[in-house]
């Protein structure tokens, strides 16, 4: 199968009605996610740190889809306690969630940072909180 024919195949995706959560959907490689979800008319929930990339990046994801709706929500995944409150909150306040896309992380040479749990910063954010 052909590039071309690949991207022709993927661009027919329609994802209309269903609901994802991307996680460091504010940069990266989770806002290349987030935007083809939203191009493919998926509603998307960006969580992240950054409440004005957040809010940005929502702008963008509204301008490629007609019908779905997207959100951010501010949550600092390197603290344990917020990653459990926010899947509670969600839940909560969600009738549904058809994929979840977990992109979260730091690139940083430093050595232990702990966070205000005790935990280090990266394996918390990296590894922990994807089991919260």
């Amino acid at each position: 199968m052909s590039l071309a024919a690949v991207r022709a195949k993927h661009a027919a995706v329609s994802l209309a009605g269903k609901t994802a959560i991307v996680v460091g959907g504010t940069a990266g490689i989770g806002a290349g996610i987030a935007l083809r979800l939203a191009q493919a008319d998926a509603s998307v929930v960006i969580v992240g740190r950054s409440k004005q990339r957040g809010e940005e990046m929502i702008k963008t994801l509204s301008t490629l889809s007609k019908t779905a709706k997207h959100e951010f929500i501010a949550c600092d995944g390197a603290l344990l306690g917020n990653a459990a409150a926010f899947s509670k909150a969600y839940a909560a306040g969600h009738e549904r969630l058809d994929y979840l896309v977990l992109t979260q992380g730091i690139a940083t040479m430093q050595g232990r940072t702990e966070t205000g749990e005790g935990i280090d910063e990266k394996m918390s954010l990296h590894y922990y909180s994807r089991m919260a």
